[in-house]
């Protein structure tokens, strides 16, 4: 029997977004009436006594029992079972063959066997409690694709008999009172942990026991039910519920189909040596980083990451050139799906060009998604564009939890990353992606995509091409007749693909430097290794040359030469590009686990892979030292980048050299112990760690270094920000001008827009500003006028090519400029900030925290997604904007709402070193505390990161 999702008397499939089950209208369990037939499935080998216990407790199912039937499958017993001769049950007996161990054929053969679309599968020496059944079918009358996880307690069960089981009074949990029994902690533990399976996460399959769980009939086929290579015992189970949830299956946890294993069943040596074979085995079948573990360039039956390449109506030349930049990604564990119609001629060449390469197929539009129905993420690109390395990586980053990340390119195609889940479910449902999950977008330069693959290549290689086919003198004569036309229709191609807006047009190249550096000698070319844009000495102008020694031979119309100093310095250590090492799509929970760069003596630290920046990030530190790295200068660079991507390091030796490379800050800060410790500390350990990194370490922070030590008359220099500060509060100038004073970002400016009377004595305030401050300036505004006016007329008088708006109810720590510069280089968006998290209530004289779901992150809904007293915009797409909103209220709402509306997107970066200041007056604070996580008597800084000895700002008068 096959169950239809949209049968009249079947359920349809759910549409709840990511796992939140409690999303499903499903009865209470007092009021569920059963209506829909179930079949219960049990494998089943050389266990008669401990069957017949198992078949006596669901005699006792309040279920109705014309509703269900048991298929009990045999998997090759010595002795044969017979069909059970006295039980009020509906039982069929099936045999198999004995194979070695056939649990997974045995449940296929039950779900072949079962005349029911509710499925349910129970261990042959399990014992259900009497409402088991109906906890798992009364979700599946609710819905067609869960699978709902009963739990199991294992008892000891001797001397228990069938009649005992039969006859008992009340529940086996009371008759089995005295017994000693151990319910399944890790389960209960993972339950707990992960809100019931509704946190974002992708790991919720790993819960599923094979002995206790339910599914529905379609479901379990779109599955492809168990994988039956699994003639060992263990994780057969695993790798079944990766599949499911693949699929979009929504996991219940339902507690209340509570069943009991006969035998406590310690782990005993066989179980422990099969599991661990069983390992190699799922490591080519599931792509977590908990199940696989590999060195670069391995291969997997099941890759992470399927990257279907839209060819449209592009040269085979184009296509054949992004599929080999996708196969040679650091973003290894992948496979491509060249997507073109079944009757389309360039599938000759391609197949000739891929067909022996086994991570290629040429496959129909929109195939690749059921050609990999296990693979976790499906990337989509046009191949009309030119990338720079390790774009599905960059993806990955934008993507976080979320169920989609994409961006539009100017010819109004689109990249984008989604989890096959949800499109499996959203498909399943007849709905979109972001009906099932988050969907957020990114920028084309912040992944660094511009228009078209290498366009004078192509053009050049497709010259190439025709000339290959030359074989005579007349077909050589032909060639030179049409070359005309074959050059029209190149550039037309080229001129059709590579069109490209400001916002793409640099991005597939690599950070500009903003000099022209030259390197000579190993080391200093190992300086610069990650930039594509350093001047080649001899060839192209020089303004410094960067040497290994003092005794170079050099050009002297080379360039202003720098020798790597003999000590260790900063300025030898390798610099890294931030637009491929940063934090986009950090996570604030991580798992309780360390880890390290090879392996170690602890059991309990895990070896990563240095590319892999997802394992990486979701352990909890990584614990560092000196043999895992090939010379001090190297590691230095290395750990400088694993800082910048939000990793939390601890050196644990004390190498000679490793802080003069890396630099006091941060080699102190990686010096420091870290311990299993809560999320907040962790978070604010890898804030303080990528602080320091990109503010020392990146390419641009090198040059600026290189160029300094070079005597270059005008290097290059840090953007000169502007900082709107607008009041119309007297009483709190004072503070709000300290909290300008306090930046440590060298290059700003203040403009103060006093909106308002009783301003008299500001310059006496304004002398007192920090030295570094570039300027103040003063605008007086009507106070009549908007604020929007008044922001914009202060942005008028402001030069700043970045323009940072601070506010005067709030404190911010020394380095907040800092955080929102930096986040405004590696996100490449034109608006960041930070969100309001952490907020004091001013008349409850409490401080706040308010956790934000998502930082770290690309986000482009309409609405006020960052702070308005956090905030950072580039002049220019204010400008595109049309300048502040005129009006008084959401001025910096509105402005983020018109970002997106121009093409732009906004960036949230963490919210540590910004705090609002709540008066009483402004009402709301019931809201705030209530989604408040942490909640602290009295003004406390501390909280959100913010050191020294900082006063709130003086209360407004009523």
């Amino acid at each position: 029997m096959s169950g239809m999702y949209g049968d009249s008397n079947q359920p349809a499939p759910s549409a709840v977004r990511n796992n939140d089950w409690r999303q499903i209208d499903v009865a209470p369990a007092q009021e569920f009436v059963p209506v829909l037939p179930v079949s219960v499935i049990v494998p089943y080998y050389d266990a008669p006594k401990e069957l017949a216990l198992t078949l006596a407790a669901l005699e006792g199912q309040r279920y109705p029992r014309h509703l269900f039937e048991v298929v009990v499958v045999d998997d090759g017993s010595p002795v044969p079972l017979a069909p059970p001769r006295s039980t009020p049950l509906d039982v069929k007996v099936v045999h198999q063959e004995d194979r070695g161990f056939g649990a997974a054929r045995a449940r296929n053969t039950g779900a072949r066997t079962a005349s029911h679309d509710i499925l349910l599968f129970l261990d042959g020496d399990m014992l259900p409690e009497s409402g088991w059944l109906a906890a798992h079918a009364r979700w599946h009358h609710a819905a067609a694709d869960v699978l709902t996880v009963g739990l199991r307690t294992h008892v000891a069960v001797e001397g228990v008999e069938a009649t005992m089981v039969r006859e008992r009074p009340g529940t086996l949990a009371e008759l089995f009172e005295h017994r000693a029994s151990s319910p399944e902690a890790s389960v209960l533990r993972y339950l707990a942990n992960s809100d019931e399976l509704t946190s974002p996460g992708d790991h919720h399959f790993t819960v599923m026991v094979s002995a206790n769980f339910g599914i529905g009939r379609r479901l379990y086929d779109e599955a492809g039910g168990f994988d039956e290579s699994f003639t060992r015992w263990g994780l057969e189970d695993t790798e079944f519920a990766w599949r499911v949830y693949n699929q979009g299956g929504v996991l219940v946890p339902a507690r209340d189909a509570q069943a009991w294993h006969q035998g406590l069943e310690p782990m005993n040596e066989y179980k422990r040596c099969s599991r661990r074979r069983q390992e190699a085995k799922v490591a080519h079948l599931i792509p977590h980083r908990n199940l696989r573990h590999a060195r670069y360039g391995s291969s997997f039956a099941v890759p992470e990451y399927v990257v279907a390449i839209d060819a449209g109506q592009l040269p085979v030349e184009w296509v054949v050139e992004v599929t080999e930049t996708v196969l040679a990604e650091p973003t290894h564990d992948l496979a491509v799906c060249i997507e073109l119609p079944r009757n389309d001629p360039r599938r000759i060449a391609l197949g000739e060009r891929f067909g022996p390469e086994p991570r290629v197929r040429i496959d129909s539009p929109g195939s690749a998604v059921d050609a990999y129905p296990a693979a976790p993420l499906h990337v989509r690109l046009p191949a009309n564009v030119n990338f720079a390395p390790d774009i599905a990586g960059r993806l990955r980053a934008a993507l976080g939890p979320a169920a989609r990340a994409s961006a539009e390119l100017a010819d109004g195609s689109h990249v984008s990353i989604t989890r096959a889940w949800a499109l499996h479910r959203s498909r399943r449902c007849g709905r979109g992606v972001a009906d099932v999950g988050e969907v957020v977008t990114t920028t084309a330069k912040a992944l660094r995509i511009a228009g078209g693959p290498s366009l004078a290549y192509n053009a050049f290689g497709r010259v190439v091409e025709r000339i290959s086919r030359i074989r005579s003198a007349r077909q050589a004569a032909a060639f030179l007749i049409r070359l005309p036309v074959y050059a029209g229709r190149w550039l037309r191609d080229m001129g059709g693909t590579a069109s490209t807006d400001a916002s793409t047009a640099d991005a597939g190249c690599a950070v500009v430097l903003g000099a022209e550096i030259a390197a000579h000698g190993p080391r200093s070319e190992a300086v610069f290794a990650a930039s594509r844009n350093a001047a080649r000495p001899g060839r192209d102008h020089v303004d410094v040359l960067l040497c290994d020694a003092s005794d170079a031979q050099t050009d002297e119309h080379e360039g202003r030469p720098v020798v790597l100093p003999e000590t260790p310095s900063p300025i030898a250590v390798p610099a890294f590009d931030p637009l491929i090492d940063n934090p986009v799509g950090w996570r604030r929970h991580a798992e309780p686990v360390v880890g390290a760069l090879g392996p170690t003596d602890d059991p309990a630290c895990r070896a990563v892979r240095i590319d892999d920046r997802e394992a990486l990030r979701r352990i909890h530190h990584l614990v560092d030292v000196q043999r895992f790295h090939d010379g001090v200068a190297t590691r230095a660079g290395e750990l400088a980048r694993l800082a910048a991507n939000g990793v939390v390091v601890h050196v644990a030796d004390d190498e000679p050299g490793l802080r003069g490379y890396l630099g006091t800050e941060l080699h102190d800060l990686m010096a420091e112990p870290v311990t299993l410790s809560d999320a907040a500390e962790r978070e604010r350990r890898s804030i303080l760690l990528r602080r320091a990194a990109l503010r020392g370490h990146t390419l641009a922070s090198r040059v600026r270094q290189v160029c300094a030590a070079s005597g270059m008359p005008d290097p290059p220099r840090l953007p000169v920000v502007s900082v709107l500060l607008a009041t119309n509060r007297p009483q709190r100038l004072a503070g709000a001008l300290a909290a300008v004073a306090r930046q440590t970002y060298p290059r700003l400016e203040l403009v103060l827009g006093l909106h308002g009377d009783g301003f008299e004595n500001v310059e006496p305030l304004l002398a007192e500003l920090d030295e570094h401050a570039a300027s103040a300036k003063v605008v007086r505004v009507d106070p009549e006028w908007p604020v929007g006016s008044a922001l914009n007329t202060m942005t008028d008088a402001s030069s700043g090519t970045l323009l940072a708006k601070m506010d005067d109810d709030a404190v911010y720590d020394a380095d907040h400029l800092w955080d929102l510069i930096l986040a405004h280089e590696y996100s490449q968006a034109p608006l960041v900030g930070k969100g309001l998290e952490f907020v004091y209530l001013a008349a409850a004289d409490r401080t706040l925290r308010c956790f934000h779901r998502r930082t770290e992150a690309h986000l482009a809904l309409p609405g006020a997604q960052v702070a308005g007293g956090a905030l950072l915009v580039s002049r220019r797409a204010l400008d595109e904007a049309g300048g502040w909103r005129r009006t008084t209220n959401d001025v910096t709402a509105a402005l983020q709402k018109d970002i997106v509306r121009a093409g732009g997107c906004v960036y949230r970066t963490h919210g540590a070193g910004f705090v609002r200041i709540h008066d009483a007056e402004q009402g709301g604070q019931d809201q705030l505390a209530a989604r408040a996580e942490t909640s602290v008597r009295g003004w406390n800084p501390r909280l959100a990161g913010i050191s020294g000895p900082v006063p709130p700002p003086t209360a407004a008068d009523g």
